[in-house]
């Protein structure tokens, strides 16, 4: 087994105090240039490596950051977390990524965990917006996907509200009844979706039934390759009315959307011609469906490098205040197989 040598046998070899050692490691103080070089050349001959813990505690930092995401089986999630991983690399910051399973508890856990790992900031995805209200960790956070309804913060978010207007408009336009799939899932994100849904229904003038367009599964999207009775049963009740009218769901997000697909298949439907599909979120499930599912697109990509480029900013930023703000990225409608060309 390798030695572990300590700064104490730097010294000791370099014949310097530890002070020094340190101050030359640090490159700060006063030590001349043969002091430095002595120094340097122990540290290569007993291949000295800094205790990082030791470092982070005597510089109350870690160049690190915490990244809490509440799935990372969904792609959308699993996409924003690698991005998030390559862009903190790239700006000298390691990463801990913590899956919360959506659990509140969970998350509370993890937040204990990376206090202890003395995290120099925090980025937070989507799930429970409620949860900072007993937020332990006093470092920066930015928030993606998720608004935790704070004094103030940094949120950096697809703009779900006009997603969810274009998807609807789309429907409405080309002559589909719109009804509006979700899950028991009640984030931010969701709550703009759905609002972007009811409000293009009144900007139409459909608004004897809004409320009874919106169709919630007691389920979660993790679920989707499950049967669920609770959709086989609006399936049903559609049925008859496609005599009369063609039906169009804008489905809370891709998974959702597949679901739709295959119930409505499975019970003998047409689509698009009798239901056209939209989903969000544009996830690979999204593609291989058959057919293929229409859907609004998140650019993952800007959303990774905007959080991440404003958490390193107040890390290293020597102004302190900087503005507190919701950021919204645009999204588009990516139209495929499930709606009409």
């Amino acid at each position: 087994m390798t030695k572990k040598y300590s700064i104490k046998d730097v010294a000791k070899l370099s014949k310097v105090s530890v002070a020094t050692v340190s101050r030359v490691i640090n490159n700060n103080g006063r030590f001349s240039e043969e002091t430095r070089q002595r120094v340097l050349d122990a540290i290569a001959e007993l291949n000295y490596e800094q205790n990082k813990l030791a470092v982070s505690l005597r510089k109350n930092k870690s160049n690190t950051i915490g990244i809490l995401v509440p799935d990372i089986t969904n792609e959308f999630y699993s996409a924003v977390v690698k991005k998030c991983e390559q862009n903190l690399f790239a700006a000298g910051f390691s990463s801990i990524v913590c899956n919360t399973e959506r659990s509140l508890s969970r998350e509370q856990n993890y937040l204990k965990v990376l206090s202890e790992h003395m995290v120099d900031g925090l980025i937070i995805i989507s799930a429970n917006d409620h949860a900072e209200e007993s937020l332990s960790i006093r470092v920066p956070v930015v928030y993606i996907d998720r608004n935790p309804h704070l004094k103030d913060e940094f949120i950096i978010t697809s703009d779900h509200y006009t997603g969810a207007q274009k998807a609807t408009e789309f429907l409405i336009k080309r002559h589909y009844s719109p009804f509006i799939i979700t899950t028991k899932t009640n984030s931010s994100a969701t709550v703009e979706r759905i609002k972007g849904f009811k409000d293009t229904l009144f900007n139409y003038n459909i608004i004897d039934s809004a409320q009874e367009r919106v169709i919630q599964l007691n389920m979660t999207s993790d679920q989707y390759l499950l049967e669920n009775k609770e959709l086989d049963s609006f399936i049903s009740s559609i049925k008859p009315q496609l005599t009369e009218r063609r039906i169009g769901v804008f489905a809370i997000n891709d998974y959702i959307a597949f679901m739709v697909a295959r119930a409505a298949i499975k019970q003998g439907l047409s689509i698009p011609d009798e239901l056209s599909i939209i989903g969000f979120d544009d996830a690979p499930v999204s593609l291989i469906s058959t057919p293929s599912i229409s859907t609004v697109q998140q650019d993952t990509g800007t959303l990774a490098q905007r959080a991440c480029r404003l958490i390193t900013k107040q890390l290293t930023s020597t102004n302190t205040k900087l503005t507190k703000r919701i950021e919204l990225i645009p999204v588009k409608l990516i139209l495929r197989s499930s709606t009409p060309k």
